[in-house]
């Protein structure tokens, strides 16, 4: 009887080991989804103090945006009916099983990014795994969307 005190009390270490590691894996896993987020623009209701994570705190500006600091498995979502006076200039990348989403919410027709007198309306230079979608680009001097030849995932 007393050698079977010793085997339960190794394989129940065992089993804590186990179950330790499991927790460790699926908490490295899980953090990259974890840190995706959702941020809101709305040209009509926005303000650039808000923090933009949900539609009632949405931002206003679109320099709002070319200010902040986006990661893998971020959307940036522009308010449907609403135009913004500008360039849209995106600077980090998605991954390719993480894009960054660039696109709209709500109902109704297009956001607009009007690009009168400038040269573009959407720059994305050396970015990769970006995915624009949803948005209307009008009025821009050379391109709607400028991009730079190679970039993946675009």
């Amino acid at each position: 009887m007393e050698s079977f005190w010793p085997e339960k009390r190794n394989m129940s270490r065992k089993i804590v080991m186990v179950f330790i590691v499991i927790l460790i894996l699926l908490t490295f896993f899980s953090v990259s989804h974890l840190s995706a987020a959702t941020y809101y623009v709305s040209s009509s209701e926005g303000n650039d103090s808000n923090t933009g994570t949900l539609p009632s705190y949405a931002w206003k500006g679109i320099s709002k945006v070319n200010s902040s600091s986006f990661t893998p498995g971020d959307s940036i979502l522009f308010k449907t009916g609403d135009t913004w006076r500008g360039t849209l200039a995106i600077t980090a990348s998605g991954t390719k099983d993480n894009h960054i989403t660039f696109g709209a919410y709500g109902s109704g027709t297009a956001p607009i990014i009007d690009a009168t007198g400038l040269n573009w309306g959407i720059n994305s230079l050396g970015n990769n795994y970006i995915t624009i979608t949803g948005l209307e680009v009008k009025n821009s001097i050379q391109y709607g969307i400028r991009t730079e030849a190679g970039v993946d995932g675009l």
